[in-house]
């Protein structure tokens, strides 16, 4: 049964019809008249729910962190340990770039744009900031279960590695997308993570 209202599902269409756009034009080609007609709605409901342009690429940037926040705890149910947590939160960045490249397209494009657009900058920041703070909640999980004392701050460590993770999906993007290539960034975050968790002398 359906229970979102006439309201949420309009919302999601034109976020699905946003994806597609951006994914196909880019944000300064898109234009909301586009997102409009392939959504079935109208422009002035574009900016009823989003505001603008800039608002409906945030929007949609955050429905795929919403997405993939939820698939990460039901998957966590399966994970053993805080490491074991660590790695999937990578694993899965990398699934997503390898099979889900329209959604991960969007949100590079998202990356790219704050940094010159006011209007996604804050909604950058607060994505940023939200997946900061979850790279260093397991890093410091994983600190407390291993009995071990960081060689560098938890905070600083958590965003070295989700640079990381940023880099690899640009890799893979950019790549063949084989499994070869996923193997390989694999044994580049193993070493990394090892590197920065291992227990100074």
């Amino acid at each position: 049964m359906n229970t979102l209202t006439k309201g949420q599902r309009t919302r999601q269409r034109i976020i699905e019809a946003g994806f597609i756009c951006f994914g196909r034009k880019g944000f300064q080609s898109a234009t909301l008249d586009e997102v409009a007609k392939l959504s079935k709605t109208q422009r002035p409901a574009i900016i009823k729910y989003f505001g603008s342009k800039s608002g409906l690429l945030s929007a949609c940037v955050m429905s795929v962190l919403d997405r993939v926040a939820l698939e990460m705890r039901e998957a966590e149910a399966n994970c053993k340990n805080a490491l074991e947590v660590l790695n999937l939160q990578f694993e899965k960045n990398l699934e997503m770039a390898m099979y889900r490249e329209g959604e991960v397209q969007v949100v590079m494009l998202f990356y790219i744009l704050a940094s010159h657009e006011d209007e996604l900058s804050m909604n950058f920041d607060t994505a940023i900031s939200r997946i900061r703070e979850r790279y260093t909640s397991i890093v410091i999980a994983v600190a407390q279960e291993k009995k071990i004392r960081l060689k560098f701050d938890a905070q600083e460590i958590g965003k070295m590695l989700h640079q990381f993770t940023i880099g690899a999906i640009v890799l893979l993007l950019a790549g063949s997308k084989s499994k070869k290539q996923f193997t390989e960034l694999r044994k580049q975050w193993d070493f990394l993570v090892s590197s920065l968790l291992k227990s100074p002398p």
